[in-house]
């Protein structure tokens, strides 16, 4: 791809970033009571009940905060934005052990006694969205509470005798080790990445040998126990570490590729380019080789390791996702990645965007059609997916463009 193309790309992806998503969520999805309204139909109308979760709330402010340091003419409203946020963040802190409460209503009151739990994932995106607000925030008030979080988490959640992140814990740090409701005690990939992500985001603000030395130890533990020779992650394992059955993701092992090879930019001796460069490439040919839909340009999302693919719709986030995994890998490692980049863009274009309203439809089945009820927003879906697909992606695409006129 020549520089001048890869520029008019980029610029086609930031358009959208402010037509699909800035405009649309900011400042519609602030909430006077508190934090930010999750729920909206297809016509971008409020629906759904007014609790307040903690991965989404996290996740607009992370958005809001890489946003504002990308858009210095709309440095101003999107701090405001990462501010409300932050506040919402503070009255969902515990006052029980832990760190945040995982599910309350505006004021910050636990919804139910299970809201008091310490799961892994919620707060890895706590942390995830604490550590981008940080580098915006002149307080400094959210990376305190960035570096109390990451120091909860090392303490009550690492498994120090079988290695791996305990998935669950009760407010005081014990963890939850038989099932409980739909949890079952595993550890799962999803988690674990989710958890080097937002230690990743940590060292960008905060570089202390500790937050590279956990991003390190998450790394080689998703590598140890979670890797098959093919070039993909199971889905899960026991609290042993034993595989539990063949399941697989297409969109985290491609989401994990970016992950890793950002980690060569953003966080000093977590991983070297040559060993990032080997695992994203595993992970993104795998998807390639069976997860992705060569008759649509789009993935699947995933599959089995015997089964291969699961014909289902194309999800808004794997798309997102692998969008920028696809560039990423394109930028440092093989233009040739671009080929299905540019496929998949325009599969996101004439498919997963709503032509008519604005924003990414959830699910697109095969006949090119929403496959759900068209929501736009719900407490599972945020707009960090596509802010950073698109907002990265065209970071890379300059940057390709860049090189090519060196």
């Amino acid at each position: 791809m020549r520089g001048e193309a890869a520029l008019a790309w980029a610029e086609e992806l930031e358009a959208s970033l402010a037509k699909d998503l800035i405009d649309l969520w900011f400042p519609r999805c602030i909430h006077p009571a508190g934090g930010f309204h999750q729920g909206y139909d297809r016509r971008w109308q409020p629906v759904g009940e007014e609790d307040r979760f903690l991965v989404f709330q996290s996740r607009v402010v992370w958005s809001a905060a890489t946003l504002a340091e990308a858009w210095p003419n709309r440095k101003d409203e999107l701090l405001e934005i990462v501010r409300h946020g932050l506040e919402m963040l503070a009255r969902m802190r515990s006052d029980r052990g832990g760190m945040f409460r995982t599910s309350t209503d505006p004021a910050g009151n636990a919804l139910s006694e299970d809201a008091e739990l310490q799961a892994a994932y919620p707060l890895a995106f706590a942390l995830f969205g604490l550590s981008a607000a940080a580098r915006v925030d002149e307080s400094g008030a959210a990376l305190d509470l960035a570096r109390q979080t990451h120091r909860w988490i090392e303490t009550h959640l690492w498994d120090a005798e079988r290695g791996g992140y305990y998935e669950l814990a009760l407010p005081d740090g014990t963890p939850v080790l038989s099932p409980r409701g739909h949890y079952r005690p595993r550890r799962t990939h999803n988690s674990a990445m989710h958890l080097f992500e937002a230690f990743i985001e940590l060292a960008r603000v905060w570089p202390d040998p500790s937050v590279a030395a956990s991003a390190r130890r998450v790394l080689d533990w998703m590598v140890r126990h979670l890797l098959v020779d093919r070039g993909t992650f199971l889905a899960w394992v026991d609290l042993d570490n034993r595989p539990i059955d063949g399941e697989i993701a297409y969109g985290h092992d491609v989401e994990t590729a970016h992950l890793v090879l950002d980690a060569t930019r953003f966080a000093e001796g977590v991983v070297g380019r040559e060993e990032a460069e080997g695992l994203a490439r595993r992970l993104v040919d795998h998807a390639l080789r069976e997860g992705w839909d060569d008759s649509a340009g789009a993935f699947w999302g995933s599959g089995t390791l015997d089964g291969g693919a699961r014909r289902q719709p194309k999800v808004w986030w794997v798309q997102a996702e692998c969008l920028y995994g696809l560039a990423r890998l394109a930028e440092e490692a093989d233009s040739t990645y671009l080929e299905p980049a540019a496929r998949l863009w325009e599969w996101i274009r004439t498919r997963q965007l709503d032509a008519q309203f604005g924003g990414w439809f959830e699910a697109i089945g095969d006949d090119g059609q929403p496959a759900d009820d068209c929501v736009k927003g719900h407490r599972w879906k945020a707009m960090y997916h596509e802010t950073r697909g698109l907002l990265y992606t065209g970071r890379s695409l300059r940057r390709i463009a860049s090189m090519c006129c060196e």
